[in-house]
């Protein structure tokens, strides 16, 4: 059975003038959320209506751009202030929803038996042990709140914006980064205090001995002074922690009886912090999805080339090499270097995937070795869609076996198959 979610109409035109159109997998939970920032609603004419959970971020976006003519400029920076809307929208609402055939339902109200009181099944094996480790993470929960909420309180010394990230594999993708602008600023946490919010772990027993670790931040730079200058913050760590607090499993109803008001509290300062994102500072759509063409002789598939720009090292003398895919008969990969093997002669390339140092830091690396590199993160990118466009990839152990696309099957006999083996 699919999980549902919720679209919620939360009503403020009392208070504030406007309505709030929002998604909730707990829309009880979320209300007590944003009523720290926007205070009590009219919930006897708020609204609401359920659907399956795959599908309401796309409804959420539908009633956002259907509503977006009465979108509201509110004066407070608060979490959610993006999403409010006068009172005429939820006549589109209404019409949206009759159209779509959902039934809207109208009264929002507090669940009779509040989950949170329920208690866990979990056979505690020493109570102890446990009652200490609660106490632990309620102090670690505590520290990341004050945390973040620091961050909140000084505008002026963070910044919160998408940066460019890449893996080894040639994958690029997009991280939130939360800059400290300010050498001067108050909070100035160590690497160590860093690591006590990063990792915080629960305890809990079953039959035998279990815990379960949740980290919320990672990849943290610091000064030279080892102060902390920048973290990554990923925004699917909200919806992460929602499930945690939503959930009927043993891990969720021991964190719903110790830790429902903390995660809470860290739910909202988290959605602050992301509110407060900046527009990126490149072409999103170009870093994530590059355009490359690739050069044809003939104008047909077997022909295609790609040029790219290479460094030979120790020299640095710059190579600018043509790989023509008709002429390649296979390239293996060990995930530190790709050898590219010419169908014309028995002589190998290896191109290492590492970009080579600087003249002015070579002296600091004694292990780095003699031989061929991707020139920089364009030509690194450029060769691994290179790869991923016009060849058959296989994966045999800890390598990866590159054929082209339209390279033949290899005719076999008896007279040299035994040679292959």
């Amino acid at each position: 059975m699919a999980k549902k979610s919720y679209i919620y109409i939360l009503n403020w035109t009392e208070v504030h003038g406007c309505i709030k159109i929002g998604k909730a997998n707990n829309i009880w939970n979320r209300y007590q959320q944003l009523k720290k920032g926007f205070g009590e609603a009219d919930l006897e004419n708020s609204y609401w209506f359920e659907e399956k959970e795959t599908a309401i971020l796309q409804i959420e976006k539908l009633l956002h751009t259907f509503t977006r003519k009465y979108k509201v400029d509110f004066p407070k920076k608060l979490e959610g202030s993006t999403e409010l809307f006068e009172i005429k929208a939820l006549d589109e609402v209404r019409d949206l929803c009759d159209r779509m055939g959902i039934q809207l339902h109208k009264g929002i109200y507090a669940p009779k038996d509040k989950v949170v009181a329920k208690k866990s099944n979990i056979k505690i094996k020493n109570e102890k042990i446990i009652k200490e480790q609660i106490e632990v993470n309620r102090l670690k929960l505590n520290n990341l709140i004050e945390f973040i909420h620091t961050i909140n309180e000084h505008p002026g010394d963070w910044v919160v914006r998408d940066i460019k990230s890449s893996s080894s594999k040639g994958h690029r993708f997009i991280v939130t980064t939360v800059i400290n602008e300010n050498p001067n600023s108050n909070y100035k946490m160590t690497i160590d205090e860093f690591r006590e919010l990063n990792g915080i772990s629960f305890k809990f027993y079953f039959n035998d001995s279990s815990w379960s670790q949740f980290f919320l931040v990672s990849k943290a730079t610091f000064t030279e002074g080892k102060k902390l200058k920048s973290f990554e913050l990923s925004s699917s760590k909200i919806d992460e922690i929602e499930k945690l607090i939503e959930g009927d499993e043993d891990l969720s109803l021991h964190i719903k009886q110790y830790y429902f008001d903390l995660f809470s509290q860290l739910i909202s300062e988290l959605r602050l912090l992301l509110s407060k994102k900046e527009e990126s500072t490149f072409d999103v759509e170009q870093w994530l999805n590059p355009k490359y063409e690739w050069n044809s002789d003939e104008l047909a598939d077997t022909d295609k080339f790609g040029v790219f720009n290479l460094l030979k090292y120790p020299g640095f003398t710059t190579i600018n090499l043509k790989l023509e895919v008709s002429k390649i008969s296979k390239i293996i990969s060990n995930g530190y270097s790709w050898t590219i093997f010419p169908n014309t002669t028995t002589k190998t390339i290896e191109l290492f995937q590492m970009k080579p140092p600087t003249k002015e830091v070579l002296h600091t690396i004694n292990n780095f070795q003699d031989g061929i590199y991707i020139s920089d993160e364009e030509n690194y990118f450029k060769f691994c869609r290179f790869l991923r466009d016009l060849f058959e990839i296989e994966k045999f152990g800890n390598e990866y076996l590159y054929i082209p696309k339209n390279k033949e099957p290899q005719q076999l006999s008896l007279d040299n198959i035994e040679g292959l083996f």
